[in-house]
């Protein structure tokens, strides 16, 4: 019986959409079939179930799109209590040393643990790092902007290496006077001079080695040689085909044969 039923629904659902059927669909159908082991005699009334509920997912009506919104806002609520109630500042104590809103976390703690965390912490601070958008910047605690900083920018990528600082600005920031603003239309616009910019390639020790090292890495350097000493065999055995009137008649002759 259940064999076809689920030979039923999975025709049914081909000839239909070419779409997944919603996760709500799914967990009722698997709830029908734990609920009627042992109840032969309800065979029939589970496949018209199954049936009404493959059907109501092309409807106009259907309220697929409503539970996973529903969950989902479920899901934030759940969230948004969690940090309330203190949540977010435990695990940013346990996992990042968190001491005080006002200081900053380690870095290095930031960058080993976060690739631990489960899902449900990462959520949590994914959404304490999306709350309040409204708020000035400067009202937003200095670790929250630590936090909002990591999600944009990862630990690893152009920004690697530079301190994280919330009261000067950042090291690779392009000008080093103020740009100047203007209403007037008729004032040119010119290039700043070299001693106006700051050097991206040269700021830390870091970039520095990256930028200033030329030499190839180590797969370039085995595909290079690999080529030389392909060209060299190849140069040899050519060389050797000129010197030695014979091993042409030798080749010729096998080939013959």
């Amino acid at each position: 019986m259940h064999h076809s039923i689920k030979r039923v629904a999975t025709r049914y659902y081909a000839h239909t959409s070419g779409r997944l059927p919603p996760k709500s669909l799914l967990v009722k159908q698997a709830d029908r079939l734990k609920r009627s082991q042992g109840h032969d005699g309800e065979g029939s009334h589970l496949m018209i179930s199954s049936l009404k509920d493959i059907a109501s997912m092309f409807q106009a009506s259907s309220d697929t799109p409503e539970d996973e919104e529903r969950e989902l806002w479920d899901h934030r609520n759940h969230l948004r209590q969690l940090i309330e109630g203190g949540e977010l500042n435990r695990l940013l104590q346990d996992k990042f040393g968190l001491k005080s809103p006002n200081q900053l976390m380690s870095t290095a703690l930031l960058i080993s643990q976060f690739p631990k965390l489960n899902n449900q912490q990462r959520d949590l601070i994914q959404e304490a790092v999306t709350m309040g958008p409204e708020r000035s910047w400067r009202e937003i605690a200095p670790y929250m902007k630590q936090l909002q900083f990591y999600f944009s920018f990862g630990s690893f990528g152009p920004r690697h290496g530079l301190p994280f600082d919330t009261t000067h600005r950042p090291l690779d920031f392009t000008f080093i006077p103020p740009s100047q603003t203007t209403d007037n239309g008729k004032i040119k616009v010119h290039k700043l001079n070299r001693n106006q910019l700051v050097d991206l390639y040269s700021i830390t020790n870091g970039r520095k080695n990256i930028f200033n090292n030329k030499s190839l890495d180590l797969g370039s350097r085995c595909v290079i040689w690999s080529a030389i000493l392909l060209a060299m065999m190849v140069a040899l055995q050519e060389r050797h085909l000129k010197e030695d009137p014979d091993a042409k008649v030798n080749v010729l002759e096998r080939r013959n044969d």
